[in-house]
């Protein structure tokens, strides 16, 4: 969440690329992309196969979630 709001109303996000040469996917864990080697921890409620994110829950398993301060937008920020 950059200034408390979604994306739709300002917030950027800011992805580094994979350090691999050549490679244009976005890094996850240790500067690397998931196909070259970085391991992500996924949701721990179970059958759920989503990347895990805060707290260790998916986006759609996610107990805390910041609600867009821009007046009626009703939206969640990403963090």
């Amino acid at each position: 969440m950059r200034g408390g709001v979604c994306t739709r109303h300002g917030a950027t996000k800011v992805h580094k690329p994979c350090r691999v040469a050549g490679c244009a996917n976005k890094a996850q864990v240790g500067g690397v992309c998931i196909r070259h080697g970085a391991v992500v921890k996924l949701c721990r409620v179970r059958g759920c196969g989503s990347q895990a994110h805060k707290g260790g829950n998916c986006r759609k398993h996610a107990a805390e979630r910041a609600e867009c301060t821009f007046e009626g937008c009703g939206l969640f920020t990403d963090s």
